[in-house]
This record gives structure tokens, sequence and C-alpha cells, in this order.
């Protein structure tokens, strides 16, 4: 974890010496407008105006060092959380294959899906089975192996709903 929290106040280092005209820790409106001058902004009223949306989190009209971090700190934790949420996806399949995969072949095959959705209650197991065969099965050989699971989950893994008739 130190390495992101070095890396944060590398990125705060960084976005303050660019703004911050009179070095005095703070960003200003105009040194904001000022620097998109410089940078050739086409609008540099609105740049500025869009980040002291970001991070001008008092709206006291100064960006600060600790405004900045807070921000940038915020970003690298829904990283992270990401991160974890596809961990767990991954850790999820895993754990599914080992119970529902009947013969062990790293592969599942419909009907073992349809038992998957059966044993959680479902009331249309069949026509979700279908559905996730739909969503995932790539090659269309009637399996679904543990990489075109994972793949599916690391792309899509807030997913769209199942069979909803």
């Amino acid at each position: 974890m130190a390495r992101i929290y070095d890396q944060i106040e590398k990125d705060v280092e960084n976005i303050i010496g660019k703004y911050d005209g009179d070095k005095n820790g703070e960003v200003t409106m105009n040194e904001a407008i000022e620097f998109f001058k410089r940078m050739d902004s086409k609008n540099p009223e609105k740049s500025a105006i869009e980040l002291f949306k970001i991070y001008d989190l008092d709206h006291d009209g100064k960006i600060s060092y600790d405004e900045i971090q807070e921000e940038i700190f915020k970003r690298y934790q829904d990283k992270v959380r990401e991160n974890e949420i596809k961990q767990y996806f991954e850790d999820d399949i895993d754990a599914f294959l080992l119970r529902y995969d009947k013969n062990r072949d790293n592969k599942i095959d419909i009907k073992e899906l349809e038992q998957c959705f059966e044993s959680i209650g479902s009331d249309h197991p069949k026509e979700n089975a279908q559905h996730i065969f739909a969503e995932i099965g790539n090659n269309r050989d009637g399996f679904l192996t543990i990489d075109e699971i994972k793949n599916y989950c690391r792309n899509n893994f807030r997913s769209k709903p199942y069979y909803q008739p």
C-alpha cells in the first residue's frame, strides 16, 4: 500500500506544480486559466471550471494540496476495489466449477448450468442457462470453458441481468 501512497503524492505534486503559478501550494481559478492559456486550450475558462468542479472540494475558490490528494486517493481506491471485485469473481468461478462440473473436464455443459440454476431456486433454470450460453459461449461447442467464463466476467463484471420473462 505504501507504493500507492507514494504514487498519490507524486501525482499531487505534479498537479500542483503545473497549475500553481505563484508556488504557494494552492491553485486559484486565475492560475488554472493561465495554465490552460499556455497550453493553447480552446476554452481555458471552461477547462479551469471543470478542474475546479473536480478538485475544489470545499468550494473556497482554491485547490489545495489536501483536496487534490483526497480526490486522487478516491480514484485509486476505486481502482483497487475494482481489482478486488474481479479477483472475487475469478475465485468464485473456480468454486463454481468445482461444484457444478460433474465430470471434472473443466467445462460446463448446458445441463450442468441448468442444475446450477435449479440449485439456487431459479424459476427459469433452462432459460437462464440458455441466456448464459448465448452470452458467453464464443465457439458454440456446447460447453463453457473456465477461460470463457473468466474472460466474460473480467470484461463484464457488472453483467447484464439473466433471463427475465
